[in-house]
C-alpha cells in the first residue's frame, strides 16, 4: 500500500489534501485492484512493489476525479430537475449498470498486466506473458 510521501514524491499526485483522505481512496483502490487480480496483488507487491504502489495511486486518483464517493463514503451526489425530466447524479447508477468494474482505471489495469499481476498464479516470473511465453 503506497504512502502519502510516495502519492505526492513519486507518482506525483495532487487529488488529495490530506492523508487521511488519500489513505481512504487507497485502501478502497487497492482492494478494488486485487480482486481484479484474483487476490493476488500481494504477491505481485513481493516482486514489483513500485509498480502495484503506482498502480494504486491511480486507481484511487481515478475514484477522487470521477466522484466515485458512493464507493468510498456510501453516499451519493444529488440530482437535478429540468422541466419534466429528473437527471440524476448518483454514482449508484454507474454500479447498478455496470457492475464494479466501472470503477477501475484503465491505465491501472494495463500498468498491472504489463507486470503479469493478474496471472501471478501461473507466470514463473512478472514478465513472462500469461500463460506458456512466446
Amino acid at each position: 500500500m503506497p504512502t502519502y510521501n510516495f502519492y505526492t514524491d513519486t507518482y506525483g499526485g495532487t487529488e488529495f489534501d490530506s492523508k487521511e483522505e488519500f489513505l481512504k481512496y487507497a485502501k478502497r483502490a487497492y482492494l478494488l485492484l486485487n480482486l481484479y487480480c484474483n487476490m493476488n496483488l500481494d504477491n505481485a507487491s513481493a516482486i514489483v512493489p513500485e509498480t502495484v504502489n503506482l498502480a494504486v495511486c491511480m486507481q484511487a486518483d481515478f475514484l477522487k476525479i470521477n466522484g466515485y464517493e458512493v464507493s468510498i463514503e456510501g453516499m451519493s451526489e444529488g440530482g437535478f430537475t429540468v422541466g419534466k425530466v429528473r437527471i440524476d447524479g448518483s454514482s449508484s447508477d454507474v454500479v447498478a449498470k455496470s457492475g464494479w468494474l466501472a470503477f477501475l482505471s484503465p491505465l491501472a489495469l494495463n500498468l498491472l498486466a504489463s507486470v503479469g499481476a493478474r496471472h501471478l498464479d501461473t507466470a514463473i516470473e512478472p514478465f513472462v506473458p500469461y500463460p506458456w511465453g512466446w
